[in-house]
């Protein structure tokens, strides 16, 4: 049992850091400080700069799992959207009863654009 709690815990502090993350990021895009991002969906790793939405997006993450980021912009509706994604189950760093196992972990906020779409 303390090895459950321990992996649930862990699963739900990596989760938090990822909505905080994803809502800094898109703060960031959104009043146009950061514009330069990639709609495809980037893993966190070295090679992103502080030029990139989404290196604010992965910057900070627990270390025991692989993140992947994504931001989209609409200018219809002017808003910006990051979201992070992880295995549930790496995330959880002990997932002895298969209970994360298969399942994805998912951060997403949306934020108004502030200014003019380019």
């Amino acid at each position: 049992m303390l090895y459950g709690f321990i992996a649930t815990n862990a699963m739900f502090y990596t989760w938090s850091v990822m909505q905080n993350n994803v809502q800094y990021a898109a703060m960031m895009m959104a009043t146009g400080q950061v514009t330069s991002f990639s709609t495809s969906g980037l893993s966190c790793g070295s090679s992103l700069t502080s030029t990139q939405v989404e290196y604010y997006a992965c910057s900070g993450l627990p270390p025991w799992t692989t993140y992947t980021a994504k931001a989209t912009e609409t200018c219809s509706v002017p808003n910006v959207s990051v979201s992070l994604t992880t295995n549930a189950s790496t995330a959880g760093l002990a997932d002895i009863y298969l209970l994360f196992s298969g399942k994805t972990l998912t951060a997403q906020s949306t934020a108004m654009k502030q200014g003019n779409c380019p």
